[in-house]
């Protein structure tokens, strides 16, 4: 597979992030070409009207294709056009790599020679790539996890060892590489979620079909991690924002995801996921919050 092992095939999704998407695909280039790779890049872009599309097109260094949308496909529908797209082009090879790039994500220059060299050593694995804040501060934003309770998507994220890969039970799709082999045997990211947990699916099925999931060595760039501050909504807000198309209690997402894992008990980790999320709620009434820098 190595002396093959030339060309990456890019897949990434946009709305209206044209700054972002522009420095994360530039980065992408910029590390192929350092690696020796070529590249060519396939983006949808999800009904973006701030000019992204055009100043991609601009871009040097890569073959572009955009797909375009009407800003309803989200993060797991957008991606999982974008993959369809790749993997049934004709001259696509199954021994040539697929990758994953959210478009806030910067790649360091040697972060796809890194990742072609793990998946040299790991032909038939999906890896996955840890990225840090872009602050400085080293914290991881995203990456591996592993699972880490009773519940089907109680996960702790585990820190990348800086030399050895480890195997993990799911990830974010920020930076995740793998043959377009494995991704045709895998059969492509389920579009059907609404936005989250379609890369969470993904691990879900490898491991179902004995497809070693694994986290990289080391990071290999920065993207700062999306947490929104629901504070100011009232409990109705936060609610609304929580079973909203881009939030983690999604139920149509939720439920498609859990009858997967758990397919004779869904509906009671549907109602302990709900359960949880009002028993923290309502208990932020009554426990006051701590002052001072703890």
């Amino acid at each position: 597979m190595t002396e093959h092992f030339t060309r990456i095939h890019l897949i990434s999704a946009c709305h209206n992030r044209k700054a972002l998407t522009v420095s994360c695909l530039s980065s992408a280039i910029s590390s192929a070409h350092h690696a020796g790779l070529d590249i060519d890049i396939t983006l949808f872009d999800d009904g973006s009207t701030d000019g992204t599309s055009d100043t991609v097109r601009a871009i040097e260094g890569a073959q572009v294709e955009i797909l375009v949308g009407d800003g309803s496909a989200y993060w797991a529908a957008s991606m999982s056009r974008a993959e369809e797209f790749v993997l049934s082009r004709s001259d696509v090879s199954d021994s040539d790599v697929l990758l994953w790039l959210n478009d806030d994500t910067h790649l360091y220059i040697d972060a796809i020679g890194r990742l072609r060299d793990t998946l040299v050593h790991y032909p038939h694995a999906i890896v996955a790539a840890s990225v840090v804040e872009p602050d400085g501060s080293e914290e991881i934003s995203y990456g591996g996890y592993v699972r880490s309770g009773t519940h089907p998507l109680r996960y702790s994220r585990i820190l990348p060892h800086p030399q050895r890969v480890q195997e993990i039970d799911a990830f974010n799709g920020n930076c995740v590489c793998l043959s377009v082999g494995t991704a045709r045997r895998m059969g492509g990211i389920d579009g059907s979620y609404a936005h989250s947990l379609a890369d969470i699916d993904y691990g879900i099925r490898a491991l179902s079909l004995e497809i070693p999931v694994l986290i990289a060595p080391g990071v290999f760039g920065s993207c700062h991690r999306d947490i929104r501050d629901d504070s100011a909504l009232g409990v109705t807000g936060r609610w609304k924002s929580f079973v909203g198309i881009k939030g983690g209690g999604h139920y149509r997402s939720l439920r498609t995801i859990l009858e997967k894992t758990s397919p004779r008990t869904w509906p009671m980790f549907i109602i302990i996921t709900y359960s949880k999320w009002w028993f923290r709620e309502l208990a932020g009434f009554v426990i006051p919050k701590k002052s001072g820098s703890e």
